[in-house]
């Protein structure tokens, strides 16, 4: 699977090199997960902890390994899941997609309020997307992964906010690599054992430990 930019593709170069540092941070994070268990080359040739876009012919190439039947549906899914999906969205984060959409500029930010019935914290889809891109399907704290005992009925993962929600004095943007882990229901549910302020995975981990 091979990402690039093209030549004649300069205005979205340039987008590219205007991405706010955050958008940075996080693009670099998805990219870097996908070299954690994925052959990878940078071209021209960047690390995968500084890369960044140089100009039309930049581009991620990205090498599954150990596929028995590359040809089969399983494989195609797994692609589409594993590689295709975090590497167009690194590259979304650089352009800046949201923005060009013509979405809400407050779209990033968690904890917003919405009128239903009741109110309630906004969570923001997007950064969902991206913990579990950036982290892996698999629960921080107890290392279960939903999918593999599950399969399809298995995307039962929730994002949990190292800081609460509750605790938020005003919506504030959250980087999905540092403030957001996946955590199983039932470690999720622990953490929130004890208000308000919920154990960090740390407590609960060693709590695990025999």
């Amino acid at each position: 699977m091979t990402a690039e930019i093209g030549k004649f593709a300069k205005p979205c170069v340039e987008q590219m090199r205007k991405a706010l540092p955050e958008r940075v941070v996080v693009a670099r994070a998805l990219i870097r997960q996908l070299a954690a268990s994925h052959v990878l080359e940078i071209v021209p040739d960047q690390s995968v902890d500084d890369w960044s876009v140089t100009g039309g012919d930049f581009r991620i190439k990205v090498t599954v390994m150990g596929i028995a039947d590359p040809h089969s549906d399983e494989a195609l899914s797994l692609t589409a899941r594993e590689v295709i999906v975090p590497l167009m969205a690194s590259m979304a984060e650089l352009i800046g997609y949201d923005d060009l959409a013509g979405a809400d500029a407050e779209f990033d930010e968690e904890g917003r309020f919405t009128e239903a019935t009741v109110k309630r914290r906004e969570r923001s889809p997007r950064n969902r997307l991206l913990c579990l891109s950036i982290h892996g399907k698999r629960c921080v704290v107890c290392g279960f992964s939903p999918r593999e005992m599950y399969g399809q009925a298995g995307d039962i993962l929730e994002v949990h906010h190292i800081e609460p929600l509750g605790q938020l004095a005003a919506p504030r943007t959250y980087d999905p690599a540092v403030d957001l882990i996946p955590l199983c229901p039932n470690c999720h549910r622990a953490v929130h054992t004890r208000r308000p302020v919920p154990l960090h995975p740390d407590e609960l981990r060693a709590l695990l430990q025999p």
